[in-house]
């Protein structure tokens, strides 16, 4: 199989799903309590009717068999709470505007159509006061919906950083794990760990905020299908976190994500083994949002 055509269909697929585990395991299903330090309650707030718009940048380097792949996709977006139920579970609607989306192969710049598809979109889901995000839909139809669902599904899986239901002060620390695979669909095993502390109190847009970091590990094994064929896939790596949490509105105000990870991707289409390529794969992965 080609590998421009094999690592082009899979990095939308196959990679994301890794990439997803990387920042979406502080929204995992499963996790352990950690320490408890002097602090108060805090706790994800959203009141209906009330909007907060931030910029924000997603990027993604791939590469692969001698060809490098960049994505970046730099965009505003208005988060507006539409229903609260007992002020604990709630539905959020995230507008998106001024949407500039671009992805390279090597110096080639290649039109992936996410403008278009993004811009002046509105994705609607559900957040508890933990910062659980559960189902995403879009309110205008895309042709690509699924790939598009999944990018989103990898954007907000970085928004909200998991926080306990306990008190939270400058030295506080907590761990969350579990398999954070069921949200793409997939049949990979996505097993991630993170560590959260609370690193002190520091002002950012005239605001006293928590500063909390992490500092994460993730395991991926599995097969994926997608356009480009059949892929069984295995690898690791790591990753690290910058958020600014306002307990006073209740929301990150800024925040900066970094991962990398090793991916082996073995073409599994062929009918015999001997016809069956193996892809050495590396990436990075950033995410910054900032109020405005």
């Amino acid at each position: 199989m080609n590998p421009i055509r094999a690592c082009t269909g899979a990095v939308y697929s196959a990679a994301a799903c890794f990439v997803f585990s990387a920042i979406a395991a502080c929204a995992a299903s499963a996790g352990g309590a950690g320490r408890e330090d002097a602090g108060a309650r805090i706790r994800y707030r959203f009141e209906p009717g009330k909007a907060q718009t931030y910029k924000a940048e997603f990027s993604q380097e791939f590469e692969v068999k001698g060809y490098s792949f960049y994505t970046l996709i730099d965009f505003e977006y208005t988060e507006q709470c539409t229903e609260s139920l007992n002020d604990t579970l709630f539905t959020v609607e995230i507008s998106l505007s001024d949407v500039s989306a671009q992805m390279k192969r090597n110096d080639e710049l290649m039109d992936i159509g996410l403008d278009a598809d993004m811009k002046d979109q509105v994705f609607i889901f559900k957040i508890n006061k933990n910062g659980m995000r559960t189902g995403l839909s879009a309110r205008r139809y895309m042709e690509d919906e699924k790939e598009v669902l999944d990018i989103m599904k990898v954007i907000l899986g970085g928004l909200y950083p998991y926080l306990p239901d306990s008190a939270l002060g400058p030295g506080s620390e907590w761990e969350f794990s579990g398999d954070t695979s069921a949200d793409l669909k997939t049949n990979l095993d996505i097993d991630s760990k993170s560590t959260f502390k609370v690193g002190g109190i520091k002002k950012e847009k005239n605001r006293e905020c928590l500063l909390i970091s992490s500092d994460e590990e993730h395991y991926i094994s599995g097969r994926v299908e997608n356009p480009s064929g059949s892929f069984v896939m295995e690898g690791e790596g790591t990753g690290t976190g910058e958020f600014y949490f306002d307990a006073g509105s209740g929301s990150v105000i800024k925040l900066k994500t970094e991962s990398t990870a090793d991916i082996t991707m073995i073409d599994a289409s062929g009918s015999a083994a001997a016809e069956r390529e193996t892809y050495e794969s590396h990436f990075v992965y950033t995410m910054k949002k900032e109020l405005k």
